[in-house]
């Protein structure tokens, strides 16, 4: 006779046979009829891939099975049943597996996630508790997005997808097959194609049912799509590479912002400037002179650009605008707008406020216009650098960065060029120029 503790431990350990403990409960009766008895248990599995705890660990590694197994071995249940020597129910092993597997593989990725932000960025976020976790979530989303060079969004939503649409376990081998026109049809291009297919097919099936070819693949996709997109648009710069902000992005045009300071009340102590309109500026001038980051509704926005005002207008010594140019003469005009809306925000604008240029190599007339702006400009100081009495037009010889990007004929290409350096001439001839009083650069 087969004792009933025997048939428990079986259940509970079913296809570990190795956790199956023996002694303590067979009385009586021979091996025969208790192999019987198992295979007996065995046949009456309805759903082995469903409730098998081997299925449920064959993705994971032998050394991470181990990991599981230790943790969920029934030891105290075992040890009780033998020194009571009565009979009782052991605890759910496959439940226990389960749940250890799910928080092996859910720990690390969220400790990768939350502790890579924290590790590698020191300006932790404040003002953030159990109930107002957005600053945290915003700080998670600056670091990755900063790391990936690319929105991390797009990749959680596009990961979440992937996941939901898969069925469990990964595409069945059926899928594998090709689709019955082109694996009937005789002619030789339907025919490869049909191959082609074929092989395409079965490769989606052998990854799909793996977590870590999954992970690859996922992972490769993203980075192409990263790639490929920086490539664009450095070589090409355009909205159209930029997909995620069709709709809804606004640009905020410099052109605009002359209009929106016009009738404001810029001294602190106006009394025209009410709690309604703080500056006599309606909240769509706000939004468009602050390109939707502040907004008169909010008391700490208003209180901030006061003070901010009143430092610039009755302290500081002035603002310098320096800027590097070449071949950007179409976009001379849109600087002049900014400038210009930048003047009423002084009192004394011709000088306090001061426009600086480095150019060079310029084949379009960048510098000429320049040129004609700092003759006809009367409301600030337009200066732009020369580059010694022997080269007063700065003629460098310098190659364009956008055309010397190719890293398969020049290793050493860079998408930055020599801006670090012009950047470096730039701020030691503001710094040395005995005429300029400098309050910000």
């Amino acid at each position: 006779m087969t004792s009933p503790n025997l048939k428990l431990r079986y259940q509970a350990a079913a296809g570990n046979p190795q956790d199956i403990e023996w002694g303590g409960g067979a009385t009586s009766g021979s091996s025969d009829s208790l192999d019987e008895r198992i295979i007996d248990e065995k046949n009456k599995e309805t759903a082995p891939s469903s409730s098998s705890p081997n299925r449920f660990l064959s993705d994971l590694s032998p050394f991470s099975r181990r990991i599981v197994r230790f943790v969920t071995r029934p030891a105290a249940a075992f040890s009780n049943n033998t020194t009571n020597g009565g009979a009782s129910s052991l605890p759910d092993h496959f439940v226990a597996e389960c749940i250890t597997v799910t928080l092996m593989r859910i720990l690390p990725a969220i400790a990768v996630l939350v502790g890579t932000p924290l590790l590698i960025w020191d300006s932790y976020p404040q003002n953030w508790g159990v109930f107002h976790p957005w600053p945290l979530i915003r700080h998670f989303d600056m670091v990755w997005s900063a790391l990936l060079h690319f929105s991390i969004w797009p990749i959680v939503v596009f990961t979440i997808a992937v996941v939901a649409v898969l069925p469990r376990g990964g595409l069945s081998k059926s899928f594998a097959m090709p689709t019955t026109f082109r694996a009937s049809s005789s002619s030789g291009g339907a025919a490869r194609l049909a191959k082609m297919e074929a092989v395409v097919r079965s490769l989606m099936v052998n990854i799909s049912q793996s977590n870590w070819k999954m992970s690859l693949t996922l992972s490769i996709a993203v980075v192409t799509a990263i790639v490929t997109v920086m490539t664009l648009q450095m070589g090409m710069p355009s909205a159209l590479w930029n997909p995620f902000i069709w709709g809804w992005y606004q640009v905020y045009l410099p052109g605009n912002a002359i209009g929106a300071v016009q009738g404001a009340c810029l001294d602190v102590d106006s009394s025209h400037s009410s709690n309604s309109q703080p500056l006599c500026l309606s909240e769509s001038q706000w939004d468009e002179l602050s390109s939707g980051q502040l907004s008169s509704l909010k008391r700490d926005d208003v209180q901030t650009v006061q003070r901010g005002l009143d430092y610039l207008r009755n302290q500081s010594g002035g603002l310098i605008v320096n800027a590097l140019a070449r071949n950007v003469a179409d976009s001379i005009p849109a600087l002049k707008q900014n400038m210009d809306a930048l003047a009423p925000f002084f009192k004394d604008p011709h000088n306090k406020l001061s426009l600086v240029v480095f150019e060079n190599d310029s084949d379009d007339g960048t510098r000429h216009h320049f040129k004609q702006w700092a003759k006809q400009e009367s409301s600030y100081s337009v200066d732009i650098m020369g580059c010694g009495p022997t080269n007063p037009d700065c003629k460098l010889g310098e190659k364009d960065r956008y055309d010397n990007m190719n890293l398969f004929k020049n290793p050493t290409a860079s998408g930055v060029g020599k801006l670090g350096e012009f950047r470096q001439i730039i701020l030691d001839y503001i710094l040395k120029k005995e005429d300029t009083m400098i309050s910000a650069i």
